[in-house]
């Protein structure tokens, strides 16, 4: 065993800087709700064990929300890309 003294050195876990990224987003929204007349809206998430989780309201004309939901997509494909 070695002399060499150990040093404990505290981490910041990535679930804890995702966690904060989520509130951040869900904060900017209802900064966008509070001065903005948003009729629609699409919210899909992930929670710590893989479940994932969504909910809508469709607004006055689902097809943009599905349109603005597939712009989402193609968003989050081209981030995983790199």
């Amino acid at each position: 065993m070695s002399n060499l003294p150990i040093k404990v050195v505290p981490v910041e876990t990535r679930t804890k800087k995702r966690n904060e990224g989520v509130a951040t987003t869900l904060q900017n929204f209802l900064d966008i709700v509070s001065t903005e007349n948003l009729t629609g809206i699409a919210i899909a998430a992930v929670d710590a064990q893989g479940f994932t989780h969504c909910a809508f309201e469709g607004g006055e004309n689902i097809a943009t929300l599905i349109g603005s939901v597939a712009r989402l997509q193609k968003r989050l494909l081209d981030f995983q890309e790199g």
